[in-house]
């Protein structure tokens, strides 16, 4: 997208003297706004050409869009400390300037789907270090017999491996999360 849309925005410039991209993600080849419904026509055909028969649509990637830009500022500010409402909420305004949307309330749905795409992030990265110290365990077992120096080289892999497996997926902490609704019962 953003290769084929910097194209694009090329060609504008020289062709139209004093052009100005407005930052349209969908742009037509004037370089402005596209419908709505043509942007909908496009995945739709797109759908059919690459012959996926699961249900598809523009505005299931715009909910991708914003649930991804939600994680990476979760897994930014995870390295702070615990996430509070506050710092939630101010995450919550940058991506919905992004996306358009004038209600925060209704941007608190990204949250929950922020974290539970760290989970499965998280379980995905915790099956690969665990087959990674499988591998190193066994390969171990094998140097011990033949080379200890190979040995004592595998051992500082292994507690690496075991430090990273604990350390680099720790998800960030829901204190914003189980909060949000605290205060107003009415919520969901």
């Amino acid at each position: 997208m953003d290769v084929t849309r910097s194209i694009q925005v090329r060609k504008l410039k020289r062709r139209k003297i004093g052009y100005e991209d407005l930052g349209w993600l969908f742009c037509t080849r004037e370089g402005l706004k596209m419908a709505p419904s043509t942007v909908s026509q496009l995945f739709s055909d797109l759908r059919a050409t690459a012959s996926i028969t699961e249900r598809v649509s523009a505005h299931m990637f715009r909910h991708r869009f914003i649930t991804l830009q939600v994680v990476a500022r979760l897994r930014s500010l995870s390295q702070r400390g615990s996430i509070g409402v506050e710092a939630m909420t101010t995450v919550l305004s940058k991506v919905a300037s992004l996306s358009g949307h004038s209600s925060l309330d209704s941007m608190w749905r990204y949250v929950d789907w922020a974290y539970e795409q760290l989970e499965s992030d998280y379980n995905d990265s915790a099956k690969i270090a665990d087959e990674a110290l499988r591998v190193v365990e066994a390969l171990m077992g094998d140097a011990q017999n033949n080379d200890s120096q190979l040995a004592e080289s595998f051992s500082i892999v292994k507690e690496a491996l075991s430090q990273l497996r604990t350390k680099s997926y720790e998800l960030p902490s829901v204190v914003a999360h189980s909060l949000r609704g605290s205060g107003n019962k009415s919520r969901d």
